[in-house]
C-alpha cells in the first residue's frame, strides 16, 4: 500500500527500491502503531515524508518512524462527530466562509 502512495506522487525516475525512502522496518512501525488500517497508515506515511522532508533526511528508517509516532497522534473513528463538525464550522469562519 506504500508503495503504491509513493509511486502515484512521485516524480522523475523511480528508485529500485518502490520503499525508498522508507525501510521495510519504517514501514513495518508505521502499519504497528496504525493498528493496520490503510487509512491511518497513509496518514503517518505523509506525516513521515513531511517530517523528514523538513529535518532533510535521507531515509525514513525505524528509528526516525518512531520519533515521529511518538510526537502525534490521529483522531480515532470513535471521535464525538459533533466536535469534527464544530472544528469544521470553526475553521470555515477563521476562514472567512460560511
Amino acid at each position: 500500500m506504500v508503495a503504491g502512495y509513493l509511486e502515484r506522487y512521485r516524480s522523475g525516475d523511480a528508485p529500485a527500491d518502490p520503499l525508498y525512502p522508507f525501510t521495510a522496518d519504517a514501514v513495518g512501525a508505521i502499519r504497528t502503531r496504525s493498528d493496520g488500517k490503510p487509512r491511518d497508515i497513509l496518514r503517518r506515511a505523509h506525516a513521515h515524508i513531511e517530517r523528514g522532508s523538513e529535518d532533510n533526511w535521507d531515509l525514513i528508517d525505524a528509528a526516525n518512524a518512531t520519533t515521529v509516532l511518538d510526537s502525534f497522534t490521529l483522531a480515532d473513528d470513535d471521535e464525538d462527530p459533533d466536535q469534527r463538525r464544530r472544528a469544521w464550522q470553526l475553521l470555515k469562519l477563521l476562514l472567512g466562509r460560511t
